[in-house]
């Protein structure tokens, strides 16, 4: 006999693919190895990452991807457009491509040690910006 508490279930998930290939829905979906670039912020680090020569203090990172968002100079950046990219680089981003091998970062410390893997994730930058192109263009 079904219960009323029968129809207020929520399915279960899937778990026909083996443990090790499944992902949670949080989890963004990844391709060739390598993170998806989902903002321009995220785009941005890496391009200054891409053109760094060594190692970078996260507050240089930082300083840059707010000043690229703002349209503005460094100099001319307020405290609180350093804080709105410096915070989701440090918590999530910057350990997201250390996960992946693209940088080595050094948390405690705030620098950042680009990897020869990080040159991976350039064809996306270069999609996204063809796909700027377009959409600005017609």
């Amino acid at each position: 006999m079904k219960s009323a508490d029968d129809d207020h279930h929520s399915p279960s998930p899937r778990t026909d693919s083996p443990p090790d290939q499944r992902r949670s829905i949080d989890e963004p979906p990844e391709t060739d190895g390598t993170p998806q670039l989902e903002s321009s912020r995220q785009r941005a680090a890496v391009r200054f990452l891409l053109a760094a020569n060594g190692p970078v203090k996260m507050g240089t990172i930082a300083e840059y991807v707010a000043a690229d968002e703002q349209g503005t100079t460094v100099d001319q950046l307020e405290t609180e457009q350093r804080l709105e990219a410096y915070v989701p680089l440090f918590q999530s981003f910057l350990p997201k491509l250390a996960q992946f091998g693209m940088v080595e970062y050094d948390q405690s410390r705030g620098i950042v040690y680009p990897t020869d893997r990080l040159e991976e994730i350039e064809p996306q930058l270069n999609a996204a910006s063809r796909k700027r192109a377009v959409i600005t263009s017609v």
